[in-house]
């Protein structure tokens, strides 16, 4: 059964998260079962959106998150960045994300000041877990593209910026 309480608890542990998003384990550990987990997630969703918010749902590294959205752009990141971030994204739709971060570095060279902005600010992360280091897009990354990021094609955004 949801419970006023719980939807307020885990509305406060979202606000007050400072990276802009929680693992869905930590909700789930805030909650006295399963099955109410389960059913305060729609609610919470709902009122976020009352408020002109959105409560997205993503996986990074094998594990589940929310991130809390709001319309228009995040003022710590300029248009260049977010330009270089949704390359990144359409690089990824289009290749994967198996190109080691020395390969992207050369990629991306023009605007690599750019890519370790974004991974100072959570958006991107370097990832060491395998034999070479990889770029990954973080749950933030994911979500400042959400409503366009499978939309995002790498050959029309080349033919667009050489026109």
């Amino acid at each position: 059964m949801v419970t006023e309480t719980n939807i307020n608890r885990l509305s406060q542990f979202i606000l007050q998260n400072k990276l802009g998003m929680v693992r869905e384990q930590d909700l789930q550990n805030l909650c006295p079962s399963a099955e109410e987990f389960v059913q305060t997630i729609p609610e919470l969703i709902k009122n976020f959106h009352a408020i002109g918010l959105s409560l997205i749902r993503t996986t990074f590294k094998g594990e589940k998150y929310f991130v809390l959205t709001s319309p228009g752009k995040d003022p710590s990141i300029s248009p260049n960045m977010y330009g270089t971030l949704a390359l990144i994204l359409a690089t990824y739709n289009e290749i994967g994300s198996s190109l080691p971060v020395e390969q992207m570095r050369k990629l991306f060279q023009e605007v690599w000041g750019d890519v370790e902005q974004l991974i100072s600010a959570n958006y991107l992360s370097a990832d060491t877990t395998s034999q070479d280091e990889h770029l990954l897009i973080t749950p933030l990354g994911k979500a400042a593209f959400k409503n366009i990021a499978k939309n995002l094609n790498f050959r029309e955004l080349i033919e667009f910026s050489s026109e």
